[in-house]
């Protein structure tokens, strides 16, 4: 099962390092470069506050590092709802179907991710792993750790989190699927991005390009624009450029790129445009941002690029713009229920009318971000959001209420390293984890490398069968050959022996004798029959096979030639059984002619008169019985062999009926019964041809 689940960090959008405060997603980070320390008498040191009032270029990109807009496009149609994640959960305690247990997980999985409800999304991904292991069902497992990669991401455990998406790269190497391969390599990048290792994310980047490039897979624009982000975050504005270009060719080459691939495109090019100052040409990349998402109902990418523009008309002071920007992107980010987009959006809001000197709404929107980030479980922004009321209050001379938030800040910061010792053990039950999964990998390469035998033995196998079937082919077309040489061979010999130059000299002197005693007539006859004979010979040697009449028409002819010559010294009878139909039956030619001629010749010649010839057909299922008799001269049955034409006739005979048997598989053959006193009776078998 190959799938395309990619981590989109939806709240902890990356920034470049190296311009942190710069980045929508926490605001606050510019103030946390100098923590604020109360004295004696509770006075702050407000530095990061004044600067973070004074200066705060809020960007908000799109995760477009990188991001499978399509994952997300169902979500973003409609709010998530949590009775629709309570109608899906109740699904899954009615179904039995695993396959369908494990889809139904992953769509609530995607609700609790779109709705920020981080520990319920924990606690779907760790079913559907608990769930995979039990079928050991690879694809699932991989799936599960994909999700459980992304749940570490977005709650800032970043190294679980490449642990998860190094265990789904590594099954997914282990099934082969290079497209999953390329996906958790692509994964992997964003996080090692998230934790600033940018030459490890810049590796993962370009792995998944090298996978995806052969392939011309839709995701390469994803690769180009995080490699662009991440070389802008080391400060190589060059390779930033390169990669920009490739992604714009992968725009421009491919016709039906997405629109929000387009959106993701333009969000990364106002980037480039902002870092290098160009911010007339940034706010208009960040306007098409907002056309394209509004063009593919993208209330994701709209609300990105809406804060991009607010943080330019921020930092360059038109503030009343960008509180109406703001406005908007926030409207969006609630229409959406989006936890992290709406607290940033609420801080940025306060920081703006603190800059202002609005004080009464300075302290609401932040009131506001707190409680939003509180019902979040969003203990990093809720820390920067005291921080800044700590120092905004003090900045303002109430030191009191200052104290009181700085109180709150730092229990919140004890929560978070808390939350880290807590991490801390369950990573110990990672590496647990961790053993099993290398286990279950090594099965996995093991049941590979069973199949790539069993792949290879059956290639082996399938080749051995191949050439047995050409060797067989080729022997059985030269053996064909063979058998079509001998038959025309033998055609010749039987033609020659047929016009043998005694029969012609014989025929050729009783047309003479005719003519001289002037019996023109009988001349006539004879030659007619003559010719007869002769063209039926012909015609016949060429054939495979004959109609059983034309068979019986030439051995008439022959026979009336022989009478004519020998002064009608015999008779002969063609007789047939009720079965027998010559207008259909087909057998090989000229096989019967050679024991009529022995029959004539040297049975019924020197009887003198009343000779008597008799030829009958008889069927026999898929052979054909003919009988020929003769009243003549018989001979001892151990003297069967004579001399000359009979000696050449029989030879050629013998061979003819040899190959017929192979070729038709039928019984063939004759049988000579002959005694002085009675005559000889030859009983021939021939094959009928379908």
């Amino acid at each position: 099962m190959s799938f395309n689940k990619i981590l989109i960090p939806s709240g902890k959008r990356t920034c470049p390092a190296r311009d942190k405060a710069t980045c929508f997603n926490l605001p606050m980070r510019r103030f946390l470069l100098t923590k604020a320390m109360f004295s004696d008498k509770f006075n702050i040191n407000c530095h990061t506050y004044r600067n973070l009032k004074r200066n705060t270029l809020t960007r908000k990109y799109i995760p477009a590092l990188v991001l499978l807009t399509g994952f997300f496009m169902a979500a973003l149609a409609t709010p998530a709802q949590n009775s629709k994640a309570d109608s899906l959960i109740a699904l899954v305690e009615t179904t039995n179907e695993v396959e369908e247990k494990q889809e139904l997980l992953k769509k609530i999985a995607n609700i609790y991710e779109y709705s920020g409800e981080w520990d319920n999304y924990h606690q779907c991904a760790r079913q559907m792993l608990e769930l995979a292991r039990e079928e050991n069902d690879s694809a699932w497992i991989a799936e599960a750790y994909n999700k459980l990669g992304i749940s570490s991401c977005y709650t800032g455990q970043n190294e679980q989190a490449i642990e998860n998406f190094t265990a789904a790269l590594e099954i997914n190497k282990a099934m082969n699927e290079q497209a999953s391969v390329a996906n958790s390599y692509e994964n992997l990048g964003i996080v090692y991005n998230e934790m600033g290792d940018f030459d490890n994310a810049i590796e993962c980047q370009l792995k998944s390009v090298d996978i995806r490039k052969p392939m011309n897979y839709s995701r390469l624009f994803n690769n180009y624009m995080n490699l662009s982000i991440l070389y802008g975050a080391i400060g190589n504005a060059e390779k930033q450029e390169f990669y920009i270009d490739l992604a714009k060719k992968e725009v421009v080459s491919k016709p039906g790129i997405s629109a929000e691939n387009k959106a993701i495109f333009y969000s990364g090019l106002g980037d480039l445009y902002l870092d290098q100052g160009l911010i007339d040409s940034s706010i208009v990349c960040y306007k098409k941002v907002i056309h394209y998402s509004a063009e593919a109902e993208w209330k994701r990418g709209i609300t990105s690029g809406l804060g991009s523009l607010a943080g330019i008309f921020q930092a360059t002071g038109a503030l009343d713009s960008a509180i109406v920007y703001y406005h908007k992107s926030l409207e969006l980010s609630e229409q959406i229920d989006e936890c992290m987009s709406i607290a940033e959006g609420l801080t940025a809001l306060a920081t703006i009318y603190a800059q202002k000197n609005d004080d009464p709404k300075a302290v609401s929107y932040a009131q506001r971000a707190l409680e939003k980030a509180r019902s979040c479980k969003l203990l990093e922004i809720e820390s920067q959001i005291l921080e800044f009321t700590a120092g905004y209050y003090a900045d303002k001379g109430e030191y009191k209420k200052a104290y009181e938030y700085y109180i709150k800040y730092k229990a919140v910061e004890d929560s978070i390293l808390s939350a880290d010792v807590i991490n801390k053990m369950a990573e110990l039950e990672t590496l647990h984890q961790t053993r099993q999964k290398e286990q279950q990998i090594e099965l996995l390469t093991a049941e590979n490398m069973l199949k790539n035998q069993r792949i290879a033995l059956f290639i082996v196998i399938s080749i051995m069968l191949l050439l047995l079937i050409a060797i067989g082919s080729l022997l059985y077309y030269r053996n064909k050959k063979q058998n079509e040489h001998k038959q025309e061979t033998l055609r010749q010999q039987l033609l020659r022996s047929q016009m043998n130059p005694h029969f012609l000299f014989n025929a050729l002197g009783s047309i003479q004798n005719y003519m001289f005693n002037n019996n023109a007539k009988e001349a006539a006859g004879f030659l007619n029959n003559f010719a007869s004979l002769t063209r039926a010979i012909l015609e016949h040697s060429e054939a495979e096979s004959i109609l059983l009449e034309d068979e019986i028409s030439a051995l008439q002819n022959y026979i009336k030639l022989e009478q004519m010559r020998l002064q009608y010294s015999f008779n002969y009878a063609i007789e047939f059984d009720g079965e027998v139909e010559p207008e259909f039956i087909k057998i090989p030619p000229m096989l019967i002619q050679p024991f009529v001629e022995n029959a004539i010749i040297h049975g019924l010649k020197n009887r003198g008169k009343n000779g008597e010839l008799k030829i009958s057909f008889k069927d026999r299922d898929d052979t054909l019985e003919i009988r020929v008799c003769d009243n003549g001269n018989g001979f001892e049955e151990n003297n069967t062999q004579g001399k000359g034409h009979k000696s050449m006739a029989m030879a050629i005979f013998v061979k003819r009926i040899s190959l017929l048997k192979k070729k038709y598989s039928k019984k063939a053959g004759y049988e000579i019964q002959s005694s002085p006193s009675e005559g000889t009776k030859v009983i021939i078998h021939i094959p009928v041809i379908e």
